[in-house]
């Protein structure tokens, strides 16, 4: 087994597996003087998703698909175990199998393929039923209509009416705060690195002017 374990096309799945059992290793420790690895890796990334996850994933570019893989719903370490543990295992298990049934292997990249697919669905459908049971922390969360009139920077792309754009926020606890927005004025537009103010939410995204605008008025 342990020649199995170590065998090069097994390297990076025992890896990862490994690397989980040092995260544990390093949160059973840190609880016994007071540390929790798993506040402190969610406070390092402050990141809030915001996503409607019946919206396309296709809509939200990065965020969204973060946000359909659960990223936006559980705390970082056991995001990174749950994906890292499903890649792993499922990685020893394609090649175990292989070895077993016929006494060969698969190329490595089809393993590494099949156990990516493995994990994203894995964390995506177990990471939902995680998320129940034990959510990332909601100490400092921020209702989604409490960003009405926080100031955001557009991220990606330019937003138009009919076609919003990624950008992103911080709310007063520090957190970031990805979303979808889109111009008030119809015959406005906001291009990449646009400071503007949020307005109104709507389902998949909020309406916005540019500051600079804002001030101009007053």
């Amino acid at each position: 087994m342990y020649d199995f374990l170590v065998a090069d096309i097994n390297t990076s799945f025992t890896i990862c597996l490994a690397f989980v059992l040092g995260l544990a290793l390093f949160e059973i420790l840190g609880s016994l003087i007071g540390l929790s690895l798993l506040n402190t890796l969610d406070d390092l990334l402050p990141i809030d998703i915001d996503v409607d996850m019946d919206a396309d994933v296709n809509s939200g570019a990065l965020s969204g698909v973060l946000g359909w893989l659960y990223l936006h719903q559980l705390p970082l370490l056991v995001w990174l175990i749950l994906f890292l543990s499903s890649f792993g295992l499922a990685g020893l298990t394609v090649n175990y199998l292989s070895l077993s049934n016929g006494n060969w292997l698969f190329p490595s990249f089809v393993s590494h393929l099949a156990a990516l697919v493995f994990a994203i669905l894995s964390t995506r459908f177990l990471g939902r039923g995680i998320a129940k049971v034990f959510p990332k922390s909601q100490s400092s969360a921020v209702s989604k209509h409490g960003f009405k009139g926080l100031q955001a920077r557009i991220t990606i792309g330019t937003a138009t009416i009919g076609s919003p754009a990624e950008a992103v926020c911080v709310d007063q606890h520090g957190q970031k705060h990805y979303l979808m927005v889109q111009p008030i004025d119809s015959d406005d537009s906001f291009p990449m690195g646009t400071t503007i103010v949020l307005l109104e939410r709507h389902k998949k995204y909020w309406t916005a002017s540019k500051l600079n605008e804002l001030l101009n008025d007053h």
